[in-house]
This record gives C-alpha cells, structure tokens and sequence, in this order.
C-alpha cells in the first residue's frame, strides 16, 4: 500500500469477514485551506456485529398462537398462545423471544381438563374431612372439614378442587379451647366442678343452694374467647342477719318481713 497519495486520489475501504463497515467507503484526497493534503472525511470503522437472535416457531400441542405465525423470530419478538376447548394451560399465555435463543418464560403445554384433579386434601390433627379414600378428586368437587368436640376450626371449612388439580385453600387447623369458672361460687349446688376444664360448645346448668336465689341465666355455654355466653349466673343470698332497731320493719326478701316491738 502506497504511503503517500496524490492530490484526487480516491480509496476504498473493506471490512474482514465476519466485521461491518461503520461509516463512509471512500475517502479522497484534498487539499486543505492551507494548501496541505489531507482525506476528505475520517476513514471509516469495522465492527462486529452483535449476535444474532433466533428462536424457532414454538409448537403448542393441543393449542394454537393467536398472532401470525412465523418461521423463526428475532430479539424480543412476542406470541400470544391460547389451548383448544377441553383444554387448560399450564404455564404463561404470552412468551417472548431472549438473546439465548429461548422463549422466556418457556412455551406453555394443554392439558386435557379430564385428566385433571387434585391429590387427597391433607388430614388435620383433631379433626377431620369427609374425602375418605377417594384416591383422586375431580374439578369442581368440595370437601368439607370439621373438629373433634371441644376443637374451633381455624381456616377455611369447605374446600375446592379446581382446574388446575390444586384445592382451593390451605388446609384447616383445629384449636383446643376451655372454659373454666371463679373457684367460689357462692351457694352454688350444681352444674360446675371445681378446677374442671369444659371444652368449646359445653353447656352447663345451674342450680343454686337452698336459701339462695339464682341470678341471671340458668344456662351457659363456652365459647372460642375462653368465655361464657351468657355470663355465669351468680347465687344471691335470700336474706342475712342485720341489726335491728325498735320500732323498725326489715324486709329480707319477697316473703319475710321481720317486725321489733318493744
């Protein structure tokens, strides 16, 4: 290649296989305001080109794209893929094309909406579902749960197969829960024990002593708060010993008037 070049001599630039040229091919000779030679513009560049991407037509058995389908697809190209009736998709529904090649999130698969189903839904301790051995459970069938007596059911009671073969909702959880009582209950005669727990949804009845009245209701029943509902009811003396006065009327209840005469 010549070192010096003559004033209109024209030249051509060419890139290595594999490289592209970035810029204008021929540069010329010229002569500048100061009368020195000189290249009509910069030479130009040759780079190497980025890797071409190129994933190939995604096939969806049982299933169709619902955009134009294509022999291959470049960088970030999209497809929109639907399945057949009858059938469910088990994946995304839209996919795009990567730099690797691949379809991003990977190209969904139909499967067949009779084939699926759900596993036994999980027993729970102190409690129980009424699934028995049913070894598989179609879409749409229900399965109830319940507690053992004096367990509260956490969760959700009544769950669901669907499509996708999954139940719908976490299994339940079953709760002790117990009542107790003040340790003195005043003329008290029936209906509780003393330092006995009572389970959720007990019901007791209460008696009082005779010479005692029973306030509020005779009848009480444990609930999830720990608690009694309505309150415990209380044993009210009829009457007690007071001091009188002469010439004084004390009433101890409904039924006993006392009179001092002197």
């Amino acid at each position: 290649m010549a070192e010096h070049f003559l004033y209109g001599t024209e030249i051509s630039y060419e890139c290595d296989q594999g490289f592209s040229l970035l810029g204008e091919k021929t540069v010329r000779c010229i002569s500048d305001s100061k009368g020195h030679g000189s290249w009509s513009r910069p030479p130009p560049q040759c780079l190497k080109p980025p890797p071409v991407t190129h994933c190939s037509n995604p096939e969806v058995k049982h299933g169709y794209k619902l955009n134009k389908t294509r022999s291959s697809y470049s960088h970030n190209d999209i497809v929109y893929v639907a399945c057949n009736p009858g059938f469910i998709m088990n994946g995304s529904e839209l996919i795009w094309c990567h730099t690797n090649n691949k379809w991003v999130p990977g190209v969904p698969t139909c499967i067949k909406i009779a084939l699926i189903g759900c596993q036994p839904p999980f027993k729970i301790p102190n409690g129980n579902h009424t699934g028995g051995d049913i070894a598989r459970f179609s879409a749409g069938m229900s399965v109830p749960y319940s507690c053992d007596e004096g367990y509260l059911l956490v969760g959700d009671a009544l769950l669901y197969c669907t499509r996708e073969g999954t139940w719908s909702h976490p299994a339940p959880s079953c709760k002790e829960v117990n009542c107790s009582f003040p340790e003195y209950m005043n003329g008290m005669q029936k209906g509780l024990e003393s330092g006995k727990k009572y389970q959720y949804g007990a019901v007791v009845t209460l008696e009082c002593e005779e010479g005692y009245t029973l306030e509020g209701s005779p009848q009480s029943q444990c609930q999830e708060d720990h608690g009694w509902n309505p309150p415990l009811a209380v044993c009210r003396s009829q009457g007690s010993l007071v001091p009188l006065l002469c010439g004084l009327s004390v009433r101890f209840s409904d039924s006993h008037l006392l009179d001092c005469c002197c």
